[in-house]
């Protein structure tokens, strides 16, 4: 059950190095309320990280900020 929402996370990794960050965040989003079900808190904090860094690309920051602390709670 828990590796459909941690390759979820890596395809928003390959999302990301492409440049796609609107379809990054929609990815991400999934996998961290199936990392959350799962109660798999490694990989919802690599989601979180990556969730921050789409913030950023989007240009807000608010957002990334709330997102990196997330990922190290």
């Amino acid at each position: 059950p828990w590796r459909a929402p941690v390759l979820r996370v890596r395809r928003g990794i390959a999302c990301v190095l492409s440049r796609r960050s609107a379809e990054a965040a929609a990815v991400y989003a999934e996998a961290a309320r199936g990392l959350r079900a799962q109660g798999e808190w490694w990989f919802l904090s690599l989601c979180e990280e990556g969730r921050a860094r789409v913030a950023v690309a989007l240009g807000d920051l608010a957002g990334a900020a709330a997102w990196a602390r997330e990922s190290v709670e």
